[in-house]
């Protein structure tokens, strides 16, 4: 399946000011319409998995705006309802009757922090204080049943451990995590991402495990390093080459879009069910890509209809 692109670029490209401490998130509240727009382009482009605009939103961040935990639970709720109305508005448009899922994203306790975190490894929490954290937010989101649950961006074994027990407690169904990573084996936190992978392979409760934020250079040795600890399917989302910048605060640098899709087909070719994009990766680039899976899908049905 086809997961949607970067979000937060597609909401400062429109002019919301993402600064603040609830970051992308704080459009669910006070930009609803352009949340929904942003959805709508990325279905137009070819994207069946839709991500909700909460990867930065906490519980502390919302208590601090006066919200209290009912009200926290309606906030993640509404980023649920706003991609499923993006959702119906685009079937209502062009009549298809074909699968799209929504993707409920939760990032690590890093990108709450707001300091890159998720692209340095830095560790804040203790293991007991980290799984309040993470349990806290699966379960605001559950209670909206997204198709899934995506713990993204984790950027290391300890944090994708908890993760996967939080999801085992709450009785989460579908869930998926996935890793930055800081070259074509590590996680940032330094951990081999084949380790991760086998340790994610233990739990039931995760469906699928990936990569996402991280260079497209590598995503393929990366995606070996998943297959040969793991035989869960496979999600890769990479950006478009940045990294984090510490002076600057913010993630620079990044390749033209040909440096991402040209390896596309290879990642169909190595098994991985479910691709998309990350910061930088537009709503043209996720047409670019989709166009190339339903090639590679193409090829592969006739290869089957006509193998003796």
């Amino acid at each position: 399946m086809i997961v949607d692109g970067g979000f937060g670029l597609e909401l400062t490209r429109r002019g919301v000011d993402v600064s603040g401490g609830l970051w992308s998130g704080e459009a669910v509240l006070s930009q609803p319409e352009i949340v929904v727009a942003i959805h709508r382009d990325f279905l137009a482009a070819g994207a069946t998995i839709i991500e909700t605009a909460t990867y930065q939103l906490s519980h502390a961040a919302l208590r601090k705006r006066g919200y209290d935990d009912a009200a926290i639970d309606t906030v993640f709720a509404r980023g649920v309802a706003l991609a499923r109305e993006a959702i119906a508005a685009h079937r209502a448009q062009t009549g298809t009757t074909s699968a799209l899922l929504v993707a409920a994203s939760l990032g690590p306790f890093g990108a709450t922090v707001g300091d890159g975190s998720e692209y340095l490894g830095t560790q804040h929490l203790a293991p007991d204080a980290l799984a309040a954290f993470h349990a806290e937010r699966a379960r605001s989101v559950a209670h909206a049943k997204p198709d899934i649950v995506f713990f993204e961006t984790i950027p290391t074994a300890a944090e994708a451990l908890v993760v996967a027990n939080v999801a085992r407690d709450l009785g989460l169904g579908r869930v998926w995590i996935s890793l930055s990573c800081a070259d074509g084996a590590h996680t940032f936190g330094g951990d081999r991402v084949t380790d991760v992978a086998r340790l994610l392979d233990r739990f039931d409760a995760v469906e699928a495990i990936g990569v996402n934020c991280t260079a497209p250079a590598f995503i393929t040795p990366l995606v070996r390093e998943l297959r040969a600890g793991s035989t869960k399917p496979i999600v890769v989302c990479p950006n478009v080459g940045q990294h984090w910048e510490t002076r600057t605060g913010g993630l620079v640098g990044g390749g033209a879009p040909d440096a991402l899709l040209r390896d596309v087909q290879e990642w169909c070719d190595l098994g991985v069910a479910h691709i998309g994009g990350c910061c930088g990766v537009d709503p043209a680039m996720i047409a670019a890509i989709a166009r190339t899976v339903m090639r590679s899908a193409a090829v592969l049905r006739v290869a089957h209809h006509t193998a003796p």
